[in-house]
């Protein structure tokens, strides 16, 4: 590992840390806000209704957090957002009727949406572009492990009291103490500009289409992953074997995928993480699925799914200027987690008309479009390419420059 690279990752350390903890109460609360509504015997689809005003807040949060952070800097934002989902988590057995738990999932979603853009803005904007890939690798690894486990809490006491929700509650808010602690070199306040959601798919078009089609993909596979499991016959530990295989497939790569990123164009990575992807899980939709087969064709398209998100935060960023970082940083959270919203909903219309396959064709169709059309932005860019006259790189610039100017060279002015 370079230098620049651990230089970069030890500055980041106390925001991993603060990540970690807060999302251990996050995948906490999650699972048993879930659970706690089945018991209080909220109808189905009501249960429904508020589970997804979670999604209403996240939107939301993206669209504020922006503003947020250009008012306050990112270790206030931070805190604010921690501690605002901490009084939710406290506030669900306070007031368990379905009009209350909405309200409170709506201020978790804003909140949780509020600590991933400052994450991702902060890591895209103090990292250099050798070490981004990285850094936003490491920001997936520490967040999936810590939203894993949090379930692993469960067992600390009964869905049916108040202890689970305090506990993920205390968590939100000790995720506080290591910014504070350790005052982290946070990025400076720059001036953050509005970024119109046309001129950031001008700008990085690639990047964009990978943030959707990543978040309709992962939005599937953990919002039907136990209904395919269950509709051909496996059991509950089966089902949730398949699962657990899932998020480890997703973590195994990211380090090694966000490396190799960082070395040659994110592009290439990306086609070719698109067209693997989507050839695991067309092989998985032909396989038996009792068999081992599938667990090996999910942990593969999962791990190369999985680290598509933070290539797409990278590749965007690597063409915009630092004040659009923050937007730019909202605005593709916001893309996936409209993506997630709509994977569920595409996954059933699948399953429903072409059967438990439908499952994985739905994914393997969506990477394997996606690898097209990076085929193809290459292929229009070299070919624009060949009539520009290529300005002389800085003798200090980054290998990434090279690329960037491939990557870029038929894309308009973003607005500054």
């Amino acid at each position: 590992m370079s230098s620049s690279a651990r230089n970069d990752l030890e500055a980041a350390r106390p925001l991993f840390i603060a990540l970690a903890i807060a999302m251990l109460g996050v995948g906490l609360l999650g699972t048993v806000v879930g659970i706690r509504a089945e018991l209080e015997d909220f109808p189905t689809a009501i249960t429904g209704l508020v589970m997804s005003s979670y999604y209403v807040g996240f939107l939301a949060g993206c669209a504020i957090a922006p503003r947020l952070l250009r008012r306050i800097g990112h270790v206030k934002a931070f805190l604010g957002c921690s501690l605002l989902s901490a009084i939710c988590a406290i506030a669900y057995p306070l007031y368990a009727t379905p009009a209350a738990w909405s309200v409170l999932r709506i201020g978790t979603g804003a909140a949780t949406a509020g600590l991933y853009v400052v994450c991702e803005s902060w890591l895209a904007g103090a990292g250099h572009p050798k070490t981004r890939g990285r850094l936003l690798a490491v920001y997936l690894l520490v967040g999936n492990a810590g939203y894993g486990l949090g379930q692993l809490l469960l067992r600390a006491g009964s869905p049916e009291g108040s202890t689970l929700f305090l506990i993920a509650g205390a968590l939100l808010a000790l995720a506080v103490v290591p910014l504070v602690a350790l005052r982290p070199g946070a990025p400076p306040k720059t001036n953050v500009v509005r970024l119109r959601i046309p001129d950031l798919v001008k700008a990085a078009p690639l990047g964009v289409a990978t943030s959707f089609a990543t978040g309709v993909s992962i939005g599937g596979i953990f919002g039907f992953g136990a209904v395919y499991g269950t509709s051909v016959g496996m059991s509950v530990e089966r089902v949730g074997l398949l699962m657990a295989v899932a998020m480890a497939g997703g973590i195994a790569l990211q380090w090694p995928i966000g490396a190799l990123s960082d070395r040659i164009s994110r592009r290439y990575v990306i086609i070719g993480s698109s067209i693997l992807a989507g050839s695991f899980a067309l092989l998985a939709s032909s396989v038996d699925p009792l068999t081992t087969g599938l667990l090996a064709c999910m942990f593969g398209f999962t791990a190369f799914s999985f680290p598509m998100y933070s290539l797409a935060i990278s590749h965007v960023n690597d063409a915009l200027h630092p004040e659009n970082v923050i937007p730019a940083s909202a605005a593709l959270l916001g893309i996936y987690g409209i993506g997630s919203l709509l994977g569920p909903i595409a996954t059933s219309i699948a399953i429903e008309s072409l059967g438990p396959p439908g499952f994985w064709l739905l994914a393997g169709t969506a990477h394997l479009i996606l690898g097209a059309y990076g085929l193809y932005r290459l292929v229009k860019a070299r070919r624009l390419m060949e009539g520009h006259h290529l300005p002389p790189l800085p003798i200090n610039a980054s290998p990434q420059a090279a690329f960037l100017i491939e990557d870029t060279a038929e894309m308009p002015t973003v607005q500054r």
